[in-house]
């Protein structure tokens, strides 16, 4: 399966960005990127994915791929979105600002519902 896309308008190319290993200082949130989680009985378990996150000299981030399929579709998007509206401090190479590829995980994890037992019973 194919990595799942959102760009945004101005698609750019993404060996423009430099993965971590060439920065000397990684692109850092300037808040918590909060991925809220989906609410559904359908998706009780645990679920991981591995996203790439692209971002702009500026700290903006530019695009989001979704690299594994192992989240179901409401789960990639809630990521994709908390991430597309997040802002960064951009990474860096001697002290320059550079467009930086991040790989990041997510994890999400659901309890199934809480079954009742008996009626009346604990």
């Amino acid at each position: 399966m194919a990595a799942q896309r959102s760009d945004t308008a101005q698609p750019e190319q993404e060996d423009a960005y430099l993965p971590r290993r060439l920065l000397t200082r990684a692109p850092e949130p300037l808040d918590p990127v909060l991925v809220p989680s989906p609410v559904s009985d359908a998706l009780a378990g645990r679920y991981a994915g591995v996203l790439s996150v692209f971002i702009d000299e500026t700290g903006r981030v530019r695009k989001v791929l979704v690299e594994t399929p192992a989240l179901p579709p409401e789960m990639a998007q809630a990521a994709r979105d908390a991430f597309m509206a997040a802002r960064f401090a951009p990474g860096e190479v001697d002290s320059h600002a550079v467009r930086a590829k991040l790989r990041v995980e997510v994890v999400f994890e659901h309890a199934p519902p809480l079954q009742e037992n008996a009626p009346g019973g604990a």
